[in-house]
């Protein structure tokens, strides 16, 4: 206490304050009383809240250390003793001081509490929202990789003609997407440059795929085509097994066989 009482030099004028007020409160009544004695508790609010700053003091003893300080600065007992209210007024006095100090600082508590638990809260609501973004980020690009990667390689084959009014679009199966791209690929180039026409509908039949005078069918054990009727009107006819399908070679070397033959072939 007394280190703190020489730490601050406020402390011993505001002290003499104090003791000036309750002789004052004494000797007033009524209003003028009651005044006096709200400057004087406001006085005690200021020391209780410079010593409450030391992080060292304990706050339950503020009213028994602001008492002895109080009476270290005291007249003599003989003055005292002519003012018979002086130390209840005195204990009033410092108990509203210390009242007023004590409900300031709860309430600056309970704002950084508040604050705290508010900081906290934005904290994990900005980690989740990070979170969930991310997570939703990830999930979103597997899901257009995927998308693409389905779209490419097994629902569709989508190829524009240099006239870019015109679009041919295959649309197949995913079983037989991935044939479908080796099919483009092997046509594009063994035709390079030539307009690839996919589901070629030709006197009531449907073929693959169509380049210039030549057709691609997908053989059928099921149905019977009559390709000669194809071939007899100059049509060159490749017949392919869905297993030739999976051989680019393979399918290159029956679309230059029928590049040599002429225009009435089959193979």
């Amino acid at each position: 206490m007394e280190t703190i009482f020489h730490h601050d030099p406020r402390i011993e004028d505001w002290v003499k304050q104090i003791t000036e007020k309750i002789f004052t409160v004494c000797l007033l009544s009524g209003v003028d009383s009651e005044a006096e004695f709200q400057e004087g508790s406001l006085i005690v609010a200021k020391i209780a809240a410079v010593f409450l700053g030391f992080a060292t003091f304990p706050s339950e003893y503020l009213e028994d250390g602001l008492k002895q300080l109080l009476e270290q600065q005291l007249p003599d007992a003989r003055v005292i003793n002519n003012f018979p209210t002086f130390r209840e007024t005195m204990n009033r006095m410092l108990q509203a001081g210390i009242s007023k100090v004590m409900e300031s600082h709860q309430i600056a508590a309970e704002c950084m509490r508040q604050e705290a638990t508010e900081e906290a809260i934005e904290e994990a609501a900005e980690e989740a929202t990070e979170e969930a973004t991310e997570e939703a980020t990830e999930e979103a690009i597997e899901e257009v990789t995927e998308e693409v990667t389905k779209k490419v390689t097994e629902e569709f084959v989508e190829k524009t003609t240099k006239d870019d009014s015109e679009k041919v679009i295959i649309t197949k199966g995913s079983a037989e997407g991935e044939l479908m791209v080796t099919l483009k690929h092997v046509l594009s180039f063994s035709f390079p440059n030539k307009k690839i026409t996919w589901n070629s509908k030709l006197m009531g039949q449907t073929f693959l795929a169509q380049v210039e005078d030549t057709l691609i069918c997908l053989q059928d054990p099921n149905q019977a085509i009559d390709l000669q009727i194809y071939i007899k009107e100059g049509w060159k006819v490749v017949l392919c097994t869905t297993d030739e399908l999976k051989f680019p070679r393979r399918l290159e070397r029956k679309f230059r066989q029928a590049q040599r033959l002429g225009k009435r072939s089959y193979l």
